[in-house]
């Protein structure tokens, strides 16, 4: 089966994710037809929502600067899509996980090429075999599920978790943020004064 579009690349200006969603789930093999980028390719045939999404790049190598690199886009609901160099997969899933929460993610590897592989996971629970693979790499990590917001007791729980981690105050109302539905930094900080 195949699905074409007659203007651009289908999926990115039509719905047709939901057909990739679909075959995916019943376990088909989908496999996108060599495209003008790597990252419209992966979001043509990966099956995660493929609007809104944002083309980040590369991400920074140093941890904290990861993290703060991927904090802008933990409240807007996009998809992101970004190159990484095969041996720092795993740290960058991690710096994502702390930045943006669990989220769906699938890792794109040698794209159009024979050996195009489609690995999936969630950022709170990583493959660690993804950790372990060679060629190209294009990540695209999904929007998170919608599970509604967070109640004080979740929110109580999580800042505790975090605390005994331990950090600076700010530090921990931010990774406590990045887990949390509904609940900002600033307003967890305040909590954590009361």
């Amino acid at each position: 089966m195949a699905l074409v579009s007659d203007a651009g690349t289908p999926l990115m200006s039509d719905p047709g994710f939901r057909l990739v969603q679909a075959c995916r789930a019943a376990g088909h093999p989908v496999r996108p037809v060599p495209g003008p980028s790597a990252p419209v390719t992966a979001l043509s045939a990966c099956g995660l929502p493929p609007i809104p999404y944002a083309f980040i790049g590369f991400p920074p190598r140093k941890e904290g600067q990861a993290v703060r690199f991927f904090e802008p886009y933990r409240d807007t609901g996009a998809t992101l899509v970004f190159f990484e160099r095969k041996t720092r997969v795993e740290s960058t899933l991690k710096a994502a996980f702390k930045a943006l929460g669990d989220r769906p993610y699938c890792i794109a590897r040698e794209l159009t090429k024979d050996y195009e592989e489609f690995l999936y996971g969630s950022l709170a629970s990583p493959d660690p075999a993804h950790y372990d693979i060679k060629g190209e790499v294009t990540v695209v990590i999904g929007p998170p599920e919608d599970t509604g917001p967070s109640d004080e007791a979740e929110a109580d729980a999580v800042l505790a978790e975090e605390g005994e981690q331990g950090g600076k105050p700010k530090e921990i109302a931010r990774r406590a943020a990045a887990r949390l539905n509904g609940w900002t930094a600033k307003e967890l900080y305040a909590r954590m004064r009361r």
